[in-house]
């Protein structure tokens, strides 16, 4: 009996090998593709893809050429254009898509968006009608950043939004109006929840359009809501039913950095010869160019002869997004730590420039939240105070009345923190004419607001956009404050001298707060070094690539005009510019190849030849002429397209102190001004000036 037994446990632990042996040798590295969709599904919630992809597919295209949600949020019933609007909103298929999106944003339904990455993982019908996201063959989930198609269609989806804004606003359909406005908000915050910071970015864009254009329809449309709507609209958008704050950091990004250096750097190791070009090239590609690859893989494999090695490249991705997780979970802008340099600011982007291809997009998610916040908590005081005059029939004397009975209670202004007290505030609230000051033999006067329709001015301005609109910031600093010196608005001319000797004092107190700020020394100091221990042709190529990058030409675009520069000014002043400081610099960066030490000294030469270049007549006449004549114009003639408002007591005027916590009467908003306007809308604003009303 006992050899039996010892035959069946001898039997029986073969049995038991062979089931574990099979098992253990059919694990395989986890699929990335697999992980990042794995992390879409929230336990507990309903994917909002099943039901609103299927009519988004269904879904007729809008009427005419392409157009932009601006474009269209303009226009009224008034325009010629809008029959045709009206009609697409009006069709079968566009209200099934408005249906299904009342159904994944109500609360209690508790939906997701859970679109997969990866043609091959949503259904054929999707993929036809652009509602996919492409990762490649094999599959590359860094490609997501530029193959999100299903972004498109969203787009018409906010086209959609806006004009039944405007239909059931015409219908005098209060409720219905302002809940589908609601909608729209909650998508966005559904949105923001996706795992890249693109995606992230589009909810957030989606939430403040969809915001204003509550204001708008408020503003314009003078009677259509009651108390009650104004009332259960506020409780709609209450900060803690959107919780703002409970936004995830993305997490995109990290996976498809994990994945690029599996494939392209040999672990424990350098980038692969013959991997690092042909993989990292093909996030740059242009998808619609098979043949691009191959010039991208070439310039990529370059950079791979300077990159960072797999402890390095590792590090650094951590240590840069740990930095930003840590902030972003922090969420207060006032704290001493959003202060300090990131380790992104600090990070080499040739050493490092497959990490920066993948996360450079991640910085305008800070300032997005900040902006949506300001956005949400200003319109809900200014939509109470229209309830307010809708019931009383005159403006409030003050914000203070119209709570509790329209707003339960008044948001703070996020832009407003008095330091000493420890103190929040209100947005500021004034009737123009009213509430103005004058003098005692004066007139009131209506208010005029400098409206900048190019671009927000609730930026963090924390963090560059691109490394070429860092390149231009760091470059002309010192200008913004300097200018107004130097130029005469009136005469048109400027002191050349004066600029020379101010850049250059500039040059030497910006020396001395480098080299007594530690990590600001430490930054400047591995700067440095990198560069020197790069060959310059490399460093050139690597700049005109960011100058041609397609993504980048809409910022760049922007930076220029805030220079009073066009964009082919722009980029011809970066090259010469950075020539120059090579030519001037290459006695400094041969010390730090040497590895000397950065002494004061070095720093105020360094500067002072940035200040000495700047001034020199091949840049000082075609482009600095022209940036200081931009920046010393009240309002800022660079400022890009603009509209100058003149408002009565027929308006409030509702508005942030922004970044600059400074009540400046919201004269100039925007891009250009130090406060953010929340009412009357901008889009209102700009509408009338269209209209010549």
């Amino acid at each position: 009996m006992t050899w039996r037994r010892t035959v069946r446990t001898v039997v029986g632990l073969l049995l038991t090998l062979a089931l574990v042996a099979p098992a253990r040798a059919r694990q395989t590295p986890p699929d990335p593709l697999r992980e990042i969709n794995d992390s879409l599904q929230v336990p507990g919630t309903k994917d909002a893809a099943e039901v609103l992809c299927p009519a988004l597919a269904a879904m007729r295209p809008p009427p005419g050429a392409p157009v932009g949600l601006r474009k269209v949020s303009l226009m009224t019933s008034a325009d010629a254009e809008w029959a045709a609007w009206d009609s697409w909103a009006a069709g079968d298929s566009q209200q099934a898509v408005l249906t299904a999106l009342k159904t994944i944003t109500d609360p209690k339904s508790k939906f997701t968006f859970g679109l997969k990455f990866g043609r091959a993982n949503v259904a054929p019908e999707w993929v036809a009608a652009g509602l996919f996201i492409e990762t490649g063959d094999p599959p590359l989930i860094g490609l997501a950043v530029t193959g999100m198609r299903y972004l498109a269609r969203l787009d018409d989806l906010a086209l959609l939004c806006t004009v039944e804004a405007e239909r059931l606003a015409v219908a005098n359909k209060p409720d219905e109006c302002a809940a589908l406005l609601v909608n729209w908000v909650r998508f966005g915050r559904m949105m923001a929840d996706r795992p890249f910071a693109k995606e992230k970015s589009w909810g957030a864009t989606q939430i403040e359009a969809a915001l204003e254009r509550l204001g708008d329809i408020a503003c314009t449309h003078t009677t259509l809501f009651t108390e009650k709507s104004i009332q259960n609209t506020n409780k709609d958008l209450d900060l803690r039913a959107l919780a703002p704050e409970r936004v995830r950091f993305p997490i995109g990004e990290r996976m498809a950095l994990k994945q690029l250096v599996a494939l392209s750097i040999d672990e424990r190791g350098g980038p692969k010869p013959d991997a690092f070009g042909p993989t990292v090239g093909r996030l740059t590609a242009d998808p619609a160019n098979a043949y691009d690859l191959f010039p991208q893989a070439a310039y990529w494999s370059e950079i791979g002869k300077v990159h960072a090695g797999w402890f390095d490249t590792r590090d650094t991705i951590d240590k840069v997004l740990n930095d930003w997780q840590k902030r972003w979970e922090l969420n207060n802008i006032f704290d001493p730590i959003m202060k300090t340099p990131t380790d992104y600011s600090k990070m080499d982007r040739l050493k490092f420039a497959m990490v920066e291809a993948l996360v450079k997009d991640i910085p305008v998610i800070f300032n997005q939240r900040t902006s949506l916040v300001t956005q949400l908590t200003g319109t809900r005081s200014a939509i109470a105070v229209v309830g307010y005059k809708s019931v009383q029939g005159q403006w409030p004397p003050t914000l203070p009345p119209v709570q509790p009975r329209f707003v339960q209670k008044l948001d703070d202004d996020p832009w407003f923190w008095e330091e000493e007290r420890e103190v929040r505030d209100f947005f500021r609230y004034f009737v123009p004419m009213r509430d103005q000051p004058v003098g005692p033999r004066e007139l009131p006067k209506p208010h005029m607001v400098r409206v900048d329709l190019s671009g927000s001015s609730a930026s963090l301005v924390a963090e560059e956009v691109t490394g070429v609109a860092f390149i231009v910031r760091v470059a002309l600093k010192d200008l913004k404050a300097i200018a107004p010196g130097v130029y005469d608005t009136a005469a048109g001319t400027l002191d050349e001298t004066k600029l020379k000797e101010r850049l250059l004092a500039a040059a030497k107190e910006s020396a001395s707060r480098i080299f007594s700020d530690q990590d600001a020394l430490k930054a400047l100091q591995d700067g440095l070094t990198s560069s020197a221990n790069t060959t310059s042709e490399v460093l050139m190529a690597g700049l005109r690539s960011m100058l041609d990058a397609p993504g980048a030409q809409s910022a760049l675009d922007s930076e220029a005009r805030t220079h009073g520069l066009t964009l082919d000014e722009l980029k011809q002043f970066v090259i010469k510019f950075n020539e120059k400081g090579d030519a001037a610099n290459a006695p400094l960066l041969k010390s730090m190849k040497d590895g000397q030490p950065l002494t004061l000294e070095m720093i105020e030469q360094m500067l002072t030849s940035h200040a000495e270049a700047l001034t020199s007549p091949d840049l000082l006449e075609p482009y600095i002429k022209k940036v200081v004549a931009a920046l010393a114009t009240p309002g800022g003639v660079a400022t890009g397209p603009g509209i100058t408002a003149t408002l009565t007591e027929k308006d409030f005027v509702l508005y942030s102190v922004g970044p600059d916590m400074k009540a400046d009467y919201a004269k100039i908003v925007g891009r250009a001004g130090p406060d953010i306007l929340i009412w009357p809308p901008v889009l209102t604003l700009e509408r009338r000036a269209l209209k010549g009303n």
